[in-house]
């Protein structure tokens, strides 16, 4: 898979292959974020090749939700098949001696994807074995070692505990973050913008889930054999990111279709209460459950007026799942087909878009920001979600200066209407800004430009995506 934007993670783990001592690197972040391809681009193996050339010696094995004994037999037979000789049933110290002479004791790059079966299965005396035998074969022969897993509950809240002492033989943890919209772009290049927002919306910052899409087919064509075609491996992602991890699909896909039907996708726990039936006790821990996977998380605005802040609130935060519960989730056998289905939701898309594209705008602001690219240098930043409505951006500056920005995509461009309710909830924010930003992908009818007109510290962006234009 062709890698964007991860230069600063590649440049990270140039500098710890670099050193001469065996290290132990844990390396986590969600699904389908391309952590497999960045470590076989780190380790230099060419893209598409199936000769095994690579810059550095590397083996990568995959952790199975089995005994500590059956995963060490698995990767025994495997070491086996490339004429290391080990034993059916190795202990880890073979198996570490096993590696050691696949290398043929040269430097090398170990990495072990779904790491976190390892421990999940064979608990704290498995951890002891595997960093004695790890630290045995690494006192004679360099090699660095990466702990790979897409769990973020056990890493963040677990991998602790299950370590015990051996923690101090982890070097680092690094969490690999989703892209940004500029760098979907990139990988997009020849898509227009609005067919970009419309894949950031649907696929997020996750590049693995951009090689699903075939850029040689037209978006449509995409969309259908994504979702709605037969078979189609996008149409039931709840598959791959709840079925693994959790029990009682029905309780956390009830939780995740109420708060993702409502626009915006956010809903308060007396809502799910009051539409579900589970107790409130219940649905906060089943929430607090999807938030530790990494699919649902508590709304968090920005510390500004708090009387008509709407608190308590929840939102699906994974774009696919968001894109599953919102339009397709019960769907699937509706009167007319699949066929019928697609044709109703796909004129749906633009507006499903406007949370892609408030996202996309902060990312421009919070990075123009660091590099000194605005009237002022942003100390914090985030948005403003209020009863009666939302701020898509707010950053304040060291000194207490505002800038606002509120982002459009409505097809015949920012309206009168659209800018009074935007200046009535800045209003019930309690915010006067120096700066406002406004974004619209089609540009400003006349209405509203004649009321921005005259105002000092006002920045219209257009429809080239960040270009400035003046009033």
């Amino acid at each position: 898979m062709e890698i964007i934007g991860r230069t600063q993670e590649i440049g990270y783990l140039e500098a710890l292959y670099t050193k001469d001592v065996s290290s132990t690197l844990v390396l986590y972040g969600e699904r389908f974020l391309g952590k497999e391809a960045l470590l076989r681009q780190f380790a230099g193996e060419e893209p598409y090749s199936r000769s095994g050339i690579s810059d550095k010696p590397f083996l990568i094995l995959r952790a199975l939700p089995v005994s500590g004994r059956e995963q060490a037999a698995i990767w025994g037979k495997l070491l086996r098949s490339s004429g290391v000789g080990l034993p059916e049933y190795p202990t880890y110290a073979e198996l570490f001696a096993g590696i050691e002479k696949y290398f043929n004791g040269a430097k090398a790059l170990l990495a072990i994807l779904d790491f976190e079966h390892l421990f999940r299965t064979s608990g704290k005396e498995f951890a002891d074995e595997f960093f004695a035998a790890f630290q045995a074969v690494s006192s004679r022969f360099t090699l660095c070692t990466l702990l790979v897993s897409s769990h973020i509950a056990f890493v963040e809240n677990h991998l602790l505990e299950a370590l015990g002492e051996n923690v101090r033989n982890v070097t680092e943890v690094m969490r690999i973050k989703p892209l940004a919209f500029n760098e979907l772009r990139a990988y997009f290049a020849d898509r227009s913008a609005e067919e970009c927002l419309c894949l950031y919306a649907i696929f997020g910052g996750y590049p693995g889930l951009w090689a699903y899409y075939d850029r040689k087919l037209e978006f449509s064509e995409n969309m259908y054999r994504l979702f709605f075609a037969e078979r189609a491996p996008l149409a039931e992602p709840e598959q791959f990111y709840i079925a693994p991890y959790l029990r009682e699909p029905a309780v956390y896909h009830t939780l995740l279709y109420c708060l993702a039907k409502e626009s915006g996708g956010v809903r308060k726990l007396n809502d799910l209460y009051a539409e579900t039936g589970f107790s409130r006790a219940k649905i906060s821990v089943y929430l607090k459950n999807l938030a530790e996977i990494g699919v649902v998380e508590k709304t968090s605005s920005f510390s500004v007026s708090q009387d008509l802040q709407l608190k308590g609130a929840y939102t699906v935060s994974v774009p696919l799942l968001l894109f599953r519960f919102a339009k397709t989730f019960g769907r699937d056998t509706a009167p007319g087909g699949v066929r019928e289905l697609f044709l109703e939701i796909y004129p749906t898309l633009r507006a499903f878009s406007e949370g892609a594209y408030r996202r996309a705008c902060a990312e421009y602001l919070n990075d123009a920001s660091a590099k000194g690219a605005l009237p002022l240098s942003l100390k914090e930043s985030g948005y403003w979600l209020g009863k009666n409505g939302t701020l898509d951006f707010i950053g304040r500056a060291a000194d207490g200066q505002f800038l606002v920005a509120s982002c459009c995509l409505d097809k015949d461009g920012y309206a009168e209407e659209r800018l009074n309710g935007f200046l009535f909830t800045m209003q019930e924010a309690g915010v006067t800004p120096s700066y406002l930003y406004f974004f619209s992908m089609h540009g400003f009818m006349q209405k509203a430009l004649e009321r921005l007109s005259g105002i000092d510290g006002i920045y219209l962006m257009d429809d080239t995506l960040w270009q400035k234009r003046s009033l």
